[in-house]
């Protein structure tokens, strides 16, 4: 884990990796729905609340990490075959 901090760290300081993340169209794309979703909700009066926002972040976040364990998992099953 802490190879991975420190590298993740060290990636965050380049300045022109995120340059280029920012510049890349996957980003770009979903920065755009993220606003598109932002200003859809206050054009129907719904508040932007940053807590609920994180909340489903982590959500998000805790799914794919199960998804994914539990697709390593088949993975090894299926390799056992």
């Amino acid at each position: 884990m802490g190879l991975f901090r420190i590298l993740f760290t060290y990636l965050m300081r380049n300045e022109q990796l995120i340059n280029k993340l920012a510049d890349s169209k996957p980003i770009r794309r979903s920065a755009k729905f993220i606003a598109y979703l932002l200003l859809r909700g206050r054009a129907h009066g719904l508040p932007f609340k940053r807590d609920d926002y994180i909340k489903h972040l982590e959500n998000a976040k805790y799914t794919f990490k199960e998804k994914l364990q539990q697709a390593k998992d088949e993975i090894k099953k299926n390799a056992s075959k």
